[in-house]
């Protein structure tokens, strides 16, 4: 994505709730930082921006329009292929989900048909309601880089989607560790150019292995504070939604209108 503008939720909390507080100070760090790397930001009343909108070849796909099929949590567009997981419907009640053959089909009529499907993480997040199962916590691809890094605990469940994924695409693959007591969600991590550089925001803390292999791949690392963004639901990547600059407005509707 070329020039691309950064969506930031951020919000004033109520004195009265002390626990949103640091959240909303971290999202404050979050966005000196990125300015201070002269990344235009546009700074919105929404606590997981990835989760309103998806952007996808010169497009803004709504969630209010078309529900979990433009969560930018269940749903990740890259140039060649999109990267969802089964059971996008699994927080509709049981009488309106569509199976798995619908979601499949709906998927390829948004984002054509170079859907790459991966199993719901769920199952990793059993007793951790306020974590929703979105496959951008557990899964961070970086095709500039031909390599995918896969939450260690989500990938030793699912070893063959994923080795046959990373064989499908040419990819390397690394595996990164979470905490899921204190997590700090590694693959929840933004992704942005900086002329011939990548640039990576990530939770600072916790994180050190997995910053030197992000290394490995000439990819600047930039932590921030983030673990109590995590550990109430999201890292970086939910906090932010990006867009290319020309499509700044159109997507600005999604929050304001």
């Amino acid at each position: 994505m070329k020039e691309p503008i950064v969506f930031v939720g951020s919000f004033e909390p109520r004195k009265e709730d002390r626990l949103m507080k640091p959240l909303a100070d971290e999202r404050g760090n979050l966005i000196r930082i990125l300015q201070s790397k002269d990344i235009p930001v546009r700074i919105v009343n929404e606590l997981w921006p990835r989760d309103t909108f998806v952007y996808y070849r010169r497009a803004i796909h709504r969630a209010t329009e078309q529900g979990n099929y433009a969560n930018g949590g269940y749903v990740m567009p890259f140039p060649k292929f999109t990267m969802a997981c089964n059971g996008i419907g699994v927080d509709e009640p049981r009488e309106l989900r569509d199976s798995p053959a619908e979601e499949h089909q709906k998927l390829k009529e948004i984002y054509g048909n170079e859907i790459e499907l991966f199993p719901n993480p769920r199952i990793i997040m059993k007793g951790r309601e306020k974590h929703l199962p979105h496959v951008d916590l557990v899964v961070l691809t970086i095709p500039e880089r031909k390599v995918t890094f896969i939450d260690e605990t989500y990938y030793l469940k699912n070893k063959k989607a994923f080795n046959d994924f990373c064989e499908r695409r040419g990819f390397n693959l690394e595996t990164a560790e979470c905490d899921y007591l204190k997590p700090t969600w590694p693959c929840n991590s933004l992704v942005l150019p900086d002329e011939k550089d990548l640039l990576l925001f990530t939770c600072a803390q916790k994180n050190k292995d997995f910053a030197s292999k992000l290394k490995k791949y000439d990819i600047q690392v930039i932590e921030v504070p983030f673990a109590n963004n995590c550990a109430y639901g999201g890292g970086v990547h939910c906090a932010s939604n990006a867009v290319p600059k020309q499509f700044e407005e159109e997507a600005c509707r999604t929050f304001f209108e």
